[in-house]
């Protein structure tokens, strides 16, 4: 799929991207860039780790998981739920590391 030549202003660089509202988000894509130089066996651990962190920071959303699951799958016991739900959370967050 090409940029038609009437919409390419839409995609260039502009100036404005520079300000200071927007160092955070330089400087986080440059932390993110700084994690694609890392080993796979590194970013495997950031991301379990920050998995980890994440479903102990986000409870509404382990809860809402967890709830989810045990509709699915009444047979299945309450340690198994949340192995499983934390497993997601470590998937999601591995995934992130290796985009």
């Amino acid at each position: 799929m090409s940029v038609k030549e009437s919409n390419l202003h839409l995609y260039r660089f502009r100036a404005e991207l520079l300000q200071p509202k927007h160092w955070p988000t330089w400087a986080a894509l440059g932390v993110y860039f700084l994690f694609t130089l890392l080993p796979m066996s590194v970013l495997d651990r950031v991301g379990n780790r920050l998995g980890e962190y994440a479903a102990k920071k986000n409870r509404k959303r382990f809860n809402i998981a967890r709830v989810n699951l045990a509709l699915c799958f009444p047979e299945k016991s309450e340690q198994d739920i949340d192995a499983i739900v934390l497993e997601h959370f470590r998937s999601q967050l591995r995934t992130a590391m290796h985009l």
